[in-house]
């Protein structure tokens, strides 16, 4: 009885193998002489011997090659019971999918189109985005653009403050120079004088510059 139960577990366990890609003589090997993928179809194998009536899988046809995802997909299209896929392969999720659901913004959705369906939602959710950044950006530059013009005429008000200040000086000491006074002095007083004066018309030059080429930019 127990060699009779021994033999239908082993049909059974061969027949799952088998579905999965594993002819025969590969099914005899030991574990450690498989490669990545057929390791990797083992696993799914394991997963689905006892017949669970729900299969998560997560990205499962990655580090996969061409055979083990053709032989996931065929044991997958066989299965029985209830299979949730989160997955970024197009043909995966076409040829074994029946219903998408769309995982964006925190939140999950179903989706009534097919994948091409997606693809140009996909396309015209990415134009929206770049022409909605686009504009945040023309925004932000006109934002920065009315900032730099106010500042400048902030800097242009302080420039023509200063320029008035140093014309008043200028003219105080012209007077001063004018007059018989200056004369009356000693000589350091009147060499400050001048000194003063030559540096507040040099100021008035380079302040005078500096404005009429900010009017003209």
């Amino acid at each position: 009885m127990s060699n009779k139960n021994s033999s239908i577990k082993e049909q059974i366990v061969r027949s799952k193998l088998g579905s999965f890609g594993f002819s025969h003589d590969l099914s005899n090997n030991k574990i450690n002489s498989l490669s990545g993928g057929e390791k990797a179809r083992l696993l799914f194998a394991f997963m689905c011997i006892n017949s669970p009536h729900l299969l998560l899988l997560d990205e499962p046809t990655n580090h996969l090659d061409i055979d083990a995802r053709e032989a996931l997909v065929l044991a997958l299209n066989n299965y029985h019971g209830a299979i949730i896929i989160v997955s970024h392969d197009p043909n995966m999720v076409e040829r074994v999918a029946d219903q998408l659901w769309i995982v964006k913004d925190g939140k999950c959705q179903n989706y009534d189109g097919n994948l091409d369906d997606y693809k140009e939602f996909t396309i015209k959710s990415r134009k929206e985005q770049k022409k909605a950044l686009k504009k945040t950006k023309n925004i932000n530059t006109n934002n920065v653009s009315k900032k730099i013009k106010y500042l400048n005429s902030q800097a242009v008000l302080k420039l023509e403050k200063k320029i008035e200040l140093l014309e008043n000086q200028k003219k105080e000491l012209e007077n001063l120079m004018s007059t018989k006074e200056l004369y009356s002095k000693n000589s350091n007083d009147i060499k400050q004088i001048n000194e003063k004066y030559n540096k507040i018309v040099s100021d008035l030059e380079i302040a005078e510059n500096t404005w009429f080429n900010s009017k003209n930019i």
